[in-house]
């Protein structure tokens, strides 16, 4: 029997390397973050090794990840200067939560819970409210009537979602995931697509 190369790692080695389960190792390599250096015929049968120097990479990437995000600072009374108009305390402002996205989608790359955050922050996105005036008859929006973000706008794709942005078929681009040539993930009961892995495969047909 062939024995292991040196420099390579088996899914379980990568797992305990990098203090991640087996189920995250085959995300992150579906994901093509991981990719496959080799197989080797073990005892058990064939197993995918990955090479040290792509463990490593990743390692960085988690630490940088795990660091605390930056600081975002509101207005240090209600009648700053710099205030934005028309927008009340009760509504976050599109500086803020594209910086809240922005981090969350970094951290979503390793952990699918938060995919579903994203996704939903998304499709909740509200314009700045109106402000309030004494003529204003208009009655507060419910949540039935609350406007949610266009499919343009989001940073996960489903597999509908995806094939409307770019007129190919859903089982074209679920072809596309399987092959390896389009980057997505099972989230729940279907397939989730980054739109900057979407755009990224566009571009290269």
């Amino acid at each position: 029997m062939k024995k292991q190369p040196s420099g390579h790692y088996t899914k379980k080695q990568a797992s305990e390397y990098l203090g991640r389960s087996p189920r995250t190792i085959e995300r992150l390599q579906a994901a093509g973050r991981l990719p496959v250096s080799r197989t080797f015929d073990s005892p058990t049968g064939k197993e995918n090794l990955y090479s040290l120097k792509s463990l490593e990479r990743l390692k960085k990437e988690f630490e940088q990840e795990a660091q605390p995000p930056p600081q975002i600072l509101a207005p240090d009374t209600p009648d700053d200067s710099h205030a934005m108009t028309g927008q009340t305390s009760g509504h976050v402002s599109e500086q803020l939560q594209a910086a809240l996205l922005t981090i969350l989608e970094r951290q979503a790359n390793t952990d699918e819970r938060l995919l579903y955050v994203v996704e939903t922050i998304q499709q909740r996105a509200l314009p700045p409210a109106p402000a309030k005036t004494e003529k204003a008859t208009d009655p507060a929006p419910t949540p039935e009537t609350q406007p949610r973000a266009s499919v343009g706008e989001k940073i996960m794709l489903s597999l509908a979602d995806a094939a409307a942005l770019s007129s190919l078929s859903e089982n074209h681009l679920r072809e596309a995931i399987k092959a390896g040539k389009l980057k997505g993930r099972i989230i729940g009961r279907g397939y989730k697509i980054k739109r900057a892995d979407l755009d990224s495969y566009i571009k290269k047909l």
